[in-house]
């Protein structure tokens, strides 16, 4: 069955986007979470990107994922003004959540039902949540103070006093596109001795009257509002029409987002019956002034003022016949006292919060946990039977033995951080948002592969352009118009570097976009092996094309399984070797000459040669006698072959044989190499290069044999950064050693392949025995090879065509690319070349 979300085509990629965008906040965050536990600022984004997430999800009606986001939100709340405190278990929940909500964001794409139990998951996380205390003994109230809460001045004709901090009566609001949420247990949740207590005191808010809507109804139906997906609360046939006015200030920031905050307040509540500006209107994001609306409701005018009163930049509000001017200054209250006198006021007009709860010390002290509601409650009317001027909130929970002094300076402390946080994270943000809004934008990747392919032409055209100058040169030396033609060749060449190179840096992408799943990947090998490992990553600033980032992190997955599961020791192993118990899987990234080159370095045991020949030869790969004849650079060349493994056991991380020879199978479809350096006892390191881009390369054009008919001879490009150097050698220059042609280069011996042979081009006639020809000297991982040619033609950068499905795959050959004057030369694949030659 289909699943139908309240989203436009044209808006999904951008709610995908973001979406994605909080994932990876989260991923990455919630594994540094686990060792930087005290980190605010972590805390704090992490915080955001749930909550944020939240937000999205209800607003498209994707209930399944903002209820889980909400449950993870509430962990995050607790760990972050100090209730909770993290360790293995909560991250696993959270990352297993996370994963779920991958799972349910691919619901958007797919509009199918993924297997994700959120219940089980909600219920899993709510285990965290900090129960809140249970009640302390009322203590006995100041004779002034009737038992009932009543007396004979407080101006409510005889019903319960309106605490003075009414905040407290019911779960914060939300403000500024956040909430705090702990007041009430997770769904799910058991509610033991701590909910009881809180239902307690809020019935005991309520009173006889009943005009006080029940917080449990309040939160319920603006949660219901912000997630489009379940009915708000109905109101009664017979409800009347409540007419609301909304003005907002002039310099209200974002008016259209806070008439939606006003319009999903007013859904909590009943029913709008009509309203203008219309929520279409209002999704457009013009500005609005004034906001009015029709509430069907049976809720009491106070509780419409004070649900629209936690929406922020109103300044005149009209509902019924009831109009606050919300400019005009609060009178002081006991309840936003912030306890003993020594401890700084925040006053609420200058210090911009995360949480409404944060504002008053007597919200913030429910919401953290240090008193429930009901003691909050007793306390107020305590302070309020005080002849004036009321002693604080603080000083009376203290004097009640509700609190001690020194939790109390303590609660003070934290919150004074969480404002002082906020106000520099208010700050902040708007000009990072302007500068980002201002200086990128989003464009699709066909485009940028269009773009490169049209630069790619243009390098050809260029080519071509020189080659026809160097043959008007020879023809026509010293002719002006000749002058001419080379100097706007020079011209047009320089612009064509300078317009690959700024599409170069377009298409290019920080390597951190691989890196950064990595120490999600790392922590969960290590929990499955039971080692202690640490990453470390550096360079992830360096930058690659993005064709190669998508091609690596598969070979790179690969290399970071086989550090953790057979290069590192169990912390028993590695303390009886004398090691530290944590072991250490260093990343880096680098640029070089052209290149980029990838390390992974472990500080394990290193490569058992033994081992690795021992299982060639089970395998059937070799004879005893030829892995006794091997080297120590050839025996670690074993662990590439396909099907060897020196694992014990098959497991779900080794044993089967297809790990590493996928890693070179993929290093060189990148035209690319890898080497292994290994050291008994103090690990293994792979080293990996790779060039910048795969769409145009630097290439040394030769030829070689002859073409068919006698036609001109083939043209080859062989890469750059696999060539070693050039030479010419003479009959008397090549040797025989085991039937194959060898030479001499600096007293090392190099094998010999004559190219046109080796990719099957006939020679016509005789070879030309007794003649001088040139050797190209490549070089393969650690081995190295001559490659005989005919001529050298230079030098020159070439782009990489595909050969087509007409063609398919041809051993040695990696592609194609069309030269200045038309003619096809072909790309060589040196790896395959080394293959066809049994190197």
């Amino acid at each position: 069955m289909e699943i139908a979300f309240d989203i436009a085509e044209d808006e999904l990629q951008i709610f995908l986007a973001e979406a994605n965008e909080h994932l990876q906040v989260l991923d990455e965050g919630l594994v540094r979470l686990e060792r930087e536990r005290n980190d605010a600022p972590l805390l704090q984004a992490l915080f955001r990107s749930a909550h944020t997430l939240k937000g999205s999800a209800g607003a498209i009606g994707h209930r399944r994922m903002a209820e889980l986001t909400h449950a993870m939100e509430t962990v995050l709340d607790g760990v972050r003004k100090g209730a909770l405190a993290v360790d293995v278990h909560m991250a696993d929940a959270l990352l297993e959540s996370l994963d779920a909500l991958r799972l349910l964001l691919d619901e958007v794409v797919r509009r199918e039902a993924s297997p994700v139990e959120v219940p089980a998951l909600v219920a899993r996380l709510s285990r965290f949540t900090p129960a809140q205390p249970a009640p302390l003994p009322a203590p006995a109230l100041p004779p002034s103070l009737p038992a009932n809460g009543h007396n004979g001045h407080n101006g409510h004709n005889g019903h319960a006093p309106a605490p003075l901090n009414a905040r407290a009566q019911r779960p914060a609001a939300k403000t500024n596109g956040r909430s705090a949420k702990s007041q009430r247990p997770a769904k799910g949740q058991p509610k033991g001795q701590a909910g009881r207590a809180a239902q307690r005191g809020k019935a005991a808010q309520r009173g006889k009257a009943g005009k006080t809507p029940s917080p449990r109804a309040q939160g319920r139906g603006r949660s219901a509002a912000r997630r489009r997906a379940v009915t708000p609360a109905a109101p009664a046939k017979t409800a009347p029409a409540v007419p609301v006015r909304v003005e907002f200030a002039p310099n209200c920031f974002a008016s259209a987002a806070r008439a939606f905050q006003a319009m999903m307040a007013l859904q909590g509540l009943g029913e709008i019956a009509a309203m203008e500006p219309d929520q279409a209107a209002l999704e457009t994001s013009a500005p609005v002034t004034v906001f009015t609306a029709q509430l069907l409701t049976s809720q009491p005018v106070e509780a419409v003022q004070r649900a629209l009163q936690q929406v922020p930049d109103i300044a005149r509000l009209t509902v019924g016949d009831s109009v606050m001017d919300l400019t005009a200054p609060a009178p002081a209250s006991p309840a936003a006292s912030a306890g003993p006198a020594a401890a700084p006021a925040a006053p609420e007009a200058e210090a911009p919060v995360l949480d409404e709860s944060a504002q008053r010390l007597g919200d913030f002290l429910v919401t953290a946990g240090y008193v429930t509601p009901a003691q909050l409650q007793t306390a107020l009317q305590a302070q309020a039977a005080f002849d004036e001027p009321h002693p604080r909130i603080g000083q009376t929970l203290v004097r009640l033995g509700l609190l001690s002094q020194e939790t109390l300076d303590q609660a003070i402390a934290q919150q004074i951080a969480q404002l002082r946080s906020a106000l520099h994270s208010s700050q902040a943000a708007p000009e990072k948002g302007r500068a980002r809004a201002e200086q990128t934008v989003r464009t699709s990747v066909e485009r940028l592969d269009s773009l490169m392919n049209l630069v790619g032409e243009l390098i050809t055209g260029r080519n071509r352009l020189y080659q026809l100058h160097r043959v008007f040169e020879q023809r026509w030396h010293g002719d002006e118009r000749v002058d001419e033609l080379g100097e706007a060749a020079l011209n047009l060449g320089r612009l064509t570097d300078q317009l690959q190179e700024e599409v170069m840096r377009i298409r290019m992408l920080p390597i951190a976009s691989v890196f950064n799943k990595f120490p999600r990947l790392v922590r969960d090998l290590a929990r499955q092996t039971g080692k202690l490992v640490e990453l470390v990553m550096r360079g992830e600033d360096t930058e690659l094309d993005r064709s190669v980032i998508e091609s690596i992190s598969d070979p790179l997955i690969h290399m970071l399984r086989n550090a953790v599961d057979h290069g590192l020791e169990t912390p028993e192993e590695r303390r009886a070797a004398g090691k530290p118990e944590r072991g250490t899987v260093l990343l880096t990234a680098r640029h070089e000459e052209g290149r980029i080159i990838l390390t992974v370095e472990d500080d394990g045991h290193g490569i058992d040669l033994e081992r690795v020949k021992a299982s060639a030869v089970r395998k059937g790969l070799l004879s005893e006698a030829d892995a006794a004849a091997l080297t120590p650079a050839q025996a670690i060349d074993l662990i590439f072959a396909p099907g060897l493994s020196t694992a014990k056991t098959v497991s779900g991380l080794s044993g089967r044989g297809v790990g590493m020879d996928i890693v070179r199978s993929n290093i060189e479809r990148l035209n690319g190499t890898i080497t292994v350096e290994s050291t008994p006892g103090a690990g293994t390191k792979f080293q990996i290069g790779l060039p910048l881009t795969l769409a145009i390369i630097p290439a040394l054009l030769v030829q070689a044999g002859h073409g068919a008919d006698g036609g001109p001879q083939p043209v080859f490009a062989i890469p750059l950064n696999s060539v070693m150097e050039a030479l010419q050698i003479g009959p008397d220059d090549i040797h025989t050693v085991h039937s194959r042609p060898v030479t001499l280069l600096r007293g090392s011996v190099l094998p010999l392949l004559r190219l046109d042979e080796a990719l099957g081009f006939r020679l016509a006639g005789r070879d030309g025995a007794g003649a001088r020809e040139y050797v190209v000297a490549v070089r393969w991982a650690q081995a190295t090879m001559g490659l005989r040619v005919t001529r050298l033609i230079g030098e020159q950068e070439v782009v990489i065509k595909s050969l087509g499905t007409l063609v398919g795959e041809t051993a040695g050959v990696a592609g194609a690319a069309i030269l200045g004057d038309g003619q096809i030369a072909l790309i060589v694949d040196v790896p395959g070349l080394f293959k066809l030659a049994g190197a």
